[in-house]
């Protein structure tokens, strides 16, 4: 039997709001007291896992989907599962993106710190960035999922692994589950290379979060275990011992850390799948988490921006300005949401669309 996904929809919103309080602390709050200080490394710490958490969560949640495809289709049919990925992926994705560009403009049209001067005032002891900067192709290379835009919207690095991640353990499963011509298993290895090559070349740490996300899939086929699902087991097992290989004789990485990151996984994986702790957490904020992740880095940028522009140094002004960020950044994903929870009609327009295509080649050929 599998999870109750609305507690991993809770779970998913609170791990959101700890990012979000995480950056709060460090534009608004870093300045003031510096690095290296406990609530630096505590909200450091704690952002990091939230992370973590969400590429064990999709990971689980992706192996959940794929099987639920198969089971309907009798073999994985790419061509939903892609639109459903889109549909997830892309309508907020495409929101965050304007998000980022308005407050870049906003930025630059009024000349604010960031743009015309730095982030910072002196005898500030840290500053998130010093100029925010945003070219043409930056703004391709994210629409590609590639990279770019980190300057005015971090947190879209794991956005841009996530999407990679679903293409290769897609890719993986298609060719696995079989009933598949030689041409079809042909581009299959080719895509999951060429993305493979992508994730290593354009994103840090890709192999890591890979590790992260394979141990949610496996945990999936671990802690809903069928009959004929022992080669997917095997599989997952392969693709984390890849990576981990990866990681410690390319990137360099020590043998205690990947350890560590690993057992820090099941743990996670043990805890949320099989232990199925229950996590209380508000609907509206699991609903528009997907888009609060992507969207309150600008606006907390802007927040500072504004800040910083006035002159103040004072704890009191930034605790103020912090509040009103905050509370800005989450209508803004509640605007966001409002999207996310629409994913099934336009998963299902873009199936209507893929559809009347097909047909009009078939009738032009």
């Amino acid at each position: 039997m599998t999870y109750n996904f609305n507690n991993l929809n809770s779970i998913r919103g609170g791990a959101a709001a700890v990012v979000l309080v995480s950056h709060v602390i460090q534009i608004y709050f870093l300045r003031i007291i510096g690095l290296n200080t406990p609530l630096h490394k505590v909200s450091s710490l704690a952002s990091e896992y939230a992370v973590v958490v969400f590429f064990i969560l999709s990971g689980y949640l992706i192996a959940h989907t794929l099987e639920s495809n198969i089971d309907r289709n009798g073999k994985l049919c790419l061509r939903v599962y892609a639109a459903a990925r889109f549909a997830r992926l892309y309508p907020v994705f495409l929101y965050s993106v304007a998000v980022s560009i308005i407050v870049f403009f906003v930025m630059d049209v009024l000349g604010l710190p960031g743009r015309s001067t730095a982030l910072r005032l002196p005898g500030d002891l840290y500053a998130a960035r010093d100029f925010v900067h945003l070219s043409p192709g930056e703004i391709k290379t994210s629409l590609l999922m590639l990279q770019g835009m980190l300057e005015i919207n971090g947190p879209l690095w794991s956005l841009y692994m996530e999407a990679k991640l679903y293409v290769l353990f897609a890719c993986a499963l298609a060719l696995l589950n079989g009933q598949r011509g030689i041409f079809q298993k042909l581009i299959l290895i080719l895509v999951f290379y060429y993305v493979v090559k992508a994730g290593i070349a354009f994103n840090p740490s890709f192999s890591r979060y890979t590790v992260m996300w394979l141990t949610g899939a496996l945990a999936y086929y671990i802690f809903n275990r069928r009959p004929d699902w022992g080669n997917r087991i095997i599989m997952c097992m392969t693709l984390i011992s890849a990576a981990e290989f990866w990681q410690l004789h390319q990137d360099a990485v020590h043998l205690m850390v990947a350890g560590r990151d690993i057992l820090v996984a099941i743990l996670i994986s043990w805890m949320l799948f099989k232990l199925r702790i229950k996590v209380p957490g508000s609907k509206r904020l699991a609903d528009c988490s997907y888009s609060l992740y992507v969207t309150h880095f600008p606006v907390l940028l802007l927040g500072e921006s504004l800040l910083i522009s006035t002159g103040s140094a004072s704890i009191g002004t930034s605790l103020g300005m912090a509040i009103i960020s905050t509370a800005f950044a989450y209508v803004v994903a509640l605007l966001g949401g409002a999207i996310e929870v629409k994913k099934s009609l336009i998963q299902n327009g873009l199936l209507k669309l893929a559809d009347f295509v097909c047909r009009l080649r078939l009738k032009t050929s």
